[in-house]
């Protein structure tokens, strides 16, 4: 891969022992450094490194690398953008997934509570059951619910054999 395909090396040159520039790419401006070991960055705008050239224990040349940082930072960041809209639409697809299984857990067994009370009202018939399904709190309030019908059927039931009797003894 080539020096060109980095898109924040603003340029690089081979500087040999004597100070004589052996090869160079991009700008022309970079003062040439030799260095024995390698040199630490030393500008704000672009980061300038110096690299010892080796052969075995003798030293041939010093690589100069100047990088553009702020390109670096702005694809880094550009990257983090990316990553956060990902984790963002990760987090929202699981969070509809969980509301919907939240939603069948939990609304599923008040909605056919709420339909077997609405035909009791509508209807008068007390033999609706409502099944207990599953969840602790729900099944009870299930339970509960089936346990008063079940008592108003037998009222009612009593009631209408009463009012049975009634009429058998005026008749």
């Amino acid at each position: 891969e080539s020096l060109a395909a980095k898109g924040h090396i603003l340029g690089a040159q081979l500087v040999r022992p004597d100070g004589e520039v052996f090869a160079r790419y991009g700008e022309p401006g970079i003062p040439a450094r030799y260095a024995e070991k390698a040199v630490p960055p030393y500008s704000t705008d672009a980061v300038h490194l110096v690299f010892p050239v080796t052969r075995g224990d003798r030293l041939l040349a010093s690589l100069q690398m100047v990088s553009d940082h702020r390109r670096v930072a702005r694809a880094q960041l550009q990257f983090a953008g990316w990553l956060l809209l990902l984790v963002v639409l990760v987090g929202t697809a699981v969070a509809i997934l969980l509301s919907r299984w939240m939603q069948r857990l939990i609304s599923a067994p008040v909605l056919r509570l709420a339909r077997a009370a609405q035909t009791v009202a509508e209807q008068n018939d007390y033999s609706v059951r409502v099944y207990e399904g599953s969840g602790v709190e729900l099944r009870q309030l299930t339970c509960t619910f089936n346990q008063m019908l079940t008592r108003i059927q037998e009222q009612d039931a009593a009631l209408t054999r009463s009012q049975q009797k009634l009429e058998a003894l005026i008749n």
